[in-house]
């Protein structure tokens, strides 16, 4: 089997699987690669072929990169299959390290710097609903209640469905825009000319309203979700409730937002205070 071959096998696969297509893309891209430095029939590549890869070609990567190739060669090998090459092989420890979060007044400061109603409301859904930016690009018109002042998040990470409330700062204008968009016979709630709009338009128009803020963080579209659930956690809302939400298979990925919210832990009495020691 020629590697092209190969690759389109994977995909097959990963798409009946119902993997995001975003994650299919990526898994792909980072066989080929692969593929291209063993230079060889992938009934034939071995473990030593795959550390040997890690150590020349990935050595530069983050450790969440190099994982993700390793799951790529797994999932696909596995797929069609062939031996896991990558068997026994230990991965690179997972580092602890903290997503970038804004405080509600730099939400605000950003939301001033943005001019265009499509994508203030674009920004307040990542924000308000804690969506990613492929919720948002899929998020279609029949999936908002807007009777209940709720919706549907339908196939998120992990092909999850999940629950979405309405933000009231939002209701009105989203209402609009999606009877707008029911009258021109659009699925999507938010297109562009040729038809739902791209993830990467929505990324480019959060680094330059970025820019314009002078925040002076490395702000992304996930900065918005990550945002969203450690005000949440600030505002002592219920973890199960955040979960829900936030959509997460594991409530112990909900917990770790409590090691975000500096409101939470600004209120813990340090030892040091209870003692009459002036310095």
């Amino acid at each position: 089997m020629n590697k092209q071959k190969f690759l389109k096998n994977v995909g097959t696969e990963l798409e009946i699987s119902r993997y995001p297509e975003n994650t299919i893309k990526t898994y792909t891209q980072c066989l080929n690669k692969f593929l291209i430095y063993c230079n060889k029939h992938p009934r034939r590549i071995s473990q030593k072929d795959v550390k040997r890869f890690i150590l020349e070609e990935l050595k530069e990567c983050t450790s969440k990169t190099i994982r993700v190739y390793m799951a790529s060669i797994k999932i696909s090998f596995s797929f069609l299959g062939y031996k896991d090459p990558t068997k026994k092989i230990r991965g690179p420890r997972r580092r602890t390290t903290f997503p970038i979060i804004l405080s509600q007044k730099e939400i605000k400061r950003f939301f001033e710097k943005i001019k265009n109603k499509r994508d203030r409301l674009i920004v307040g859904l990542l924000y308000g609903c804690g969506l990613r930016v492929s919720e948002v690009t899929n998020l279609k018109t029949f999936d908002l209640d807007f009777e209940n002042r709720s919706g549907y998040v339908r196939n998120g990470k992990g092909n999850k469905d999940r629950v979405l409330i309405i933000p009231k700062n939002l209701f009105k204008e989203l209402k609009e825009l999606v009877e707008i968009q029911k009258k021109n016979n659009e699925e999507f709630v938010f297109t562009s000319y040729n038809g739902k709009l791209n993830t990467r338009t929505i990324q480019k128009m959060i680094k330059f309203i970025s820019e314009k803020s002078e925040i002076g963080k490395k702000i992304n579209p996930h900065t918005f979700r990550h945002s969203f659930a450690t005000h949440l956690i600030d505002n002592d809302e219920n973890l199960l409730d955040v979960q829900t939400l936030m959509g997460h298979k594991d409530i112990q990925s909900t917990i770790n937002y409590i090691h975000l919210s500096t409101k939470r832990l600004g209120k813990v009495r340090s030892p040091f205070d209870c003692l009459e020691i002036f310095i």
